[in-house]
């Protein structure tokens, strides 16, 4: 049988900060931004995180790897009420 469990990579010691066992240690940078909009008032219509294509795995898989696995960059789309 197949282990389910999810293996987290947190960077953070779970006898530092106990939240780390679930993965929720780091500073989420993409999620103050958005939360800074919507403070100001915007409303999200549409937020997408690209992934990298596979062409980039041919080109650098280690940079297709990091991407995959943590993407740099977000596309969102406000509204003014």
């Amino acid at each position: 049988m197949a282990n389910t469990e999810v293996e987290r990579h947190t960077g953070v010691d779970v006898e530092d900060v106990p939240s780390a066992e679930w993965g929720w240690s780091k500073e989420n940078h993409k999620l103050i931004h958005i939360g800074g909009l919507l403070a100001a008032g915007f409303m999200l219509e549409r937020l997408i995180e690209p992934r990298p294509t596979p062409g980039l795995r041919e080109l650098d898989e280690t940079a297709y790897n990091k991407l995959h696995q943590a993407p740099c960059f977000l596309a969102v789309r406000l509204l003014r009420p």
